[in-house]
């Protein structure tokens, strides 16, 4: 269980954080490429779940933002 969430947490930090050659994409994006998974067969589909409800809640993701 915590590979699988991993995974989705290194995953989630790659496509929201800037990088040289890319701006981040925002939470609602990311929300449904992890959508795009409907049979879990790159995330485990209860952790991308758990973490499209995170990133769904507008003031845990402002507070995720304040950390970086």
């Amino acid at each position: 269980m915590g590979a699988r969430i991993l995974c989705v947490a290194d995953s989630v930090d790659a496509m929201l954080t800037d990088r040289a050659y890319r701006k981040g994409i925002g939470g609602e994006i990311l929300s449904s490429s992890y959508n795009g998974d409907p049979g879990g067969t790159q995330f485990d589909s209860v952790v991308a779940n758990v973490a499209i409800g995170l990133l769904s809640d507008r003031e845990f993701a402002d507070e995720m933002r304040k950390i970086e």
